[in-house]
């Protein structure tokens, strides 16, 4: 709330640094912070997958601090730094998400309900979740049951839809119904990927079902 409060000045809304895989790693980040705090007022880590199932013999909370290791609070020099994380089974995210906030201090810690790659959509994680909003609803809320206590917020980044955008506002709804403090909306379905453009009346939409935070993504190429 205080970052969306305190915007740029001048009536501008805050600006967030995506969580680009393959671009936006830690040396695409510290670049941009280097121009000083009035770059972005905050960074997305790239996504942190956590896996379906386990290996045999698997230490679950061994594995996940290794996961959750990447994340680094302090990379930015004193920009907010969220973390995000992918995947879809609840105790797992419920476990990532107190250790990235209640060890790691993340002050943010996102849900990738977004990425539309074959290789991550047919593990059931990234845009694949928003076919079943039951599904967003309870992967966020154990996020939120995880980060619980801590001074960490949970939100969720999501494109319109999977084929389409029918299911939008049931998304939209179960994320906010979880206890997520805003959502970021990537105005293209899953089926789109990257082509086409953004529909900007979705997010419009987002934020007319909402009475939460909406940041609008898509075919940003100027601030």
């Amino acid at each position: 709330d205080e970052l969306f409060a305190r915007g740029r000045g001048g009536g501008c809304p805050s600006l967030h640094a995506a969580p680009m895989e393959g671009l936006g790693d830690s040396r695409f980040r510290i670049a941009l912070s280097a121009r000083g705090h009035g770059a972005f007022d905050e960074g997305c880590r790239e996504f942190i997958r956590i896996p379906g199932t386990l290996p045999n013999g698997a230490n679950p909370e061994k594995l996940l601090r290794n996961l959750c290791g990447k994340y680094d609070a302090d990379e930015l020099f004193g920009i907010p730094l969220a973390a995000q994380i992918m995947g879809s089974e609840t105790t797992l995210l419920r476990e990532a998400s107190r250790i990235l906030a209640h060890e790691l201090r993340a002050p943010r810690i996102d849900l990738n309900c977004g990425c539309p790659a074959n290789v991550v959509t047919g593990k059931g994680a990234g845009s694949s979740l928003l076919r079943d909003p039951e599904l967003v609803y309870a992967c966020l809320k154990a996020m939120v049951d995880g980060a619980a206590g801590a001074d960490a917020v949970v939100t969720m980044k999501l494109r319109s839809g999977y084929d389409d955008a029918s299911l939008l506002k049931d998304n939209l709804l179960a994320a906010k119904e979880a206890g997520v403090k805003f959502v970021s909306l990537h105005a293209r379905t899953r089926k789109q990927g990257y082509s086409g453009r953004a529909n900007y009346d979705h997010i419009k939409f987002a934020k007319d079902v909402l009475d939460i935070p909406v940041l609008g993504n898509g075919d940003v190429t100027n601030a």
